[in-house]
């Protein structure tokens, strides 16, 4: 019950919900977004005939006063509310600072005054409503760690773990680390696991993934060997908002539910072993158990799910392979393995990524994004340029030492997304011959 002497606003809506204002705006906010009542009474744990009553009135609930009896810091309400969400609604904080202000009376008032504000601070803060995906569109990844008892004894251990959106259906493995070629080889083994691919996967923002974003997502830098393999099986990553992993709450949620409904208490002979039980629980367990949220089982949902997938198919599994680092030297040339290729002009002095590509070509990348292709040179010491990138280079010539070639105006050279990887192929690597 709300404390009588903070005097805190309710609506009775007739027998439903109580709601407080946060969550009348709330709902018009999700409602003007296009969400059903549905999706916004089952994020907002509401009832639907509460939605509906609150959606039918034009303004929020009317507030007033529960009791008439003064309270000692009532002259002090309005500093706590606008001065609570600065300091985290630390009361001990609130109550000294109130002294200062002259505030007569015990801590123990203020700490229930800041009480209800930060009731409705959290509730806004994990008042989520559960955005659902059609059958084999998206699924999400997400590694965690866990200390298993095997036969050797105690022994941390990395769960990677896939989970469908749709019908819940999961996949998961120990491992002993969380490398890049663990993370491709967790991914082919969800992929025979599933006897499909999605269109989508949504992940964290591991190193192994995307070496550097910012906030907003506008700028994401993928780590090109991940993003090699996504687009070898037409992939498409997505990444949850930074700080905000509750952007893949499913995924979350499995692994929660892994590590309390299987590993915990047990006890393995072996890596090897451990997985096996695992996999058994999951056919016999996870997959049968009525779901939560869906209040069905994984199972019976996944025959959508799988029809909706993408045929596995009989190309062969994706080979990791070799990449460098480098930074462009003022030559505007990078080298690798004694041979040197060029690469545009405005890259001199910043970092690329090499890769292997088809047809014995080598790409290079600079923040996922290709910028030259080259046919592989045989032999040592020699030197492959794109008549393109010489060019650039002979303008900087003609610059002179006296001015930054950052601030002159280069010929534009064509920079294309990953996402066109597929349609490279010949077309560069006549170029890079040429």
């Amino acid at each position: 019950m709300m404390n009588q002497e903070l005097a805190l606003p309710v609506t009775d809506w007739r027998g439903a919900d109580v709601l407080t204002y946060d969550t009348w705006t709330q709902i018009h906010a999700l409602h003007r977004q296009g969400r059903s009542i549905r999706e916004i009474a089952r994020g907002l744990n509401l009832a639907r005939n509460t939605v509906r009553q609150a959606l039918r009135s034009e303004a929020p609930p009317q507030y007033g006063p529960r009791s008439l009896r003064p309270s000692v810091v009532d002259p002090y309400r309005e500093y706590l509310r606008e001065r609570a969400p600065a300091v985290g609604y630390n009361a001990w904080r609130l109550y000294l600072e109130l002294q200062a202000r002259g505030y007569p009376g015990k801590y123990e008032v203020v700490k229930r005054a800041v009480r209800p504000l930060r009731a409705v601070w959290q509730q806004a803060a994990l008042a989520t409503v559960r955005f659902e995906t059609p059958p084999g569109w998206q699924w999400q990844a997400d590694w965690s760690s866990t200390w298993v008892d095997l036969a050797t004894g105690p022994c941390r251990l990395q769960v990677f773990t896939m989970v469908s959106s749709y019908s819940r259906r999961l996949y998961a493995e120990l491992t002993e680390d969380q490398t890049l070629p663990t993370l491709l080889a967790c991914h082919e083994h969800a992929f025979d696991w599933f006897d499909g691919l999605p269109s989508e996967i949504l992940y964290d923002n591991p190193k192994t993934i995307v070496l550097a974003r910012d906030a907003a997502g506008a700028h994401i830098e993928w780590n090109p060997r991940f993003w090699d393999f996504a687009q070898y099986y037409g992939l498409r990553p997505r990444l949850c908002r930074v700080y905000r992993a509750r952007t893949k709450g499913k995924v979350e949620a499995a692994i929660k539910y892994i590590k309390r409904s299987f590993l915990l208490g047990e006890a393995f002979t072996s890596l090897a072993a451990a997985n096996e039980a695992l996999w058994a629980w999951i056919r016999t367990v996870a997959d049968q158990r009525v779901h939560g949220v869906l209040h069905e089982r994984p199972i019976d949902r996944w025959p959508a799910d799988h029809a909706a997938l993408r045929p596995r198919g009989s190309q062969p599994r994706y080979v990791l392979p070799m990449a460098w680092r480098r930074r462009v030297g003022v030559d505007g040339l990078v080298t690798v393995e004694t041979n040197r290729y060029s690469v545009p002009a405005q890259y001199i002095g910043q970092d690329v990524d090499i890769l292997p590509g088809p047809d014995d070509t080598l790409r290079i990348y600079r923040e996922g994004r290709l910028i030259a292709a080259h046919a592989r040179r045989l032999g040592r010491d020699g030197v492959v340029t794109d008549p393109a990138h010489a060019h650039g280079m002979a303008i900087l010539s003609e610059v002179g030492a006296g001015a930054s070639w950052r601030d002159q105006s280069l010929p534009d050279v064509e920079i294309r997304d990953l996402s066109i990887y597929e349609r490279l192929g010949s077309e560069e690597v006549a170029h890079a011959r040429s």
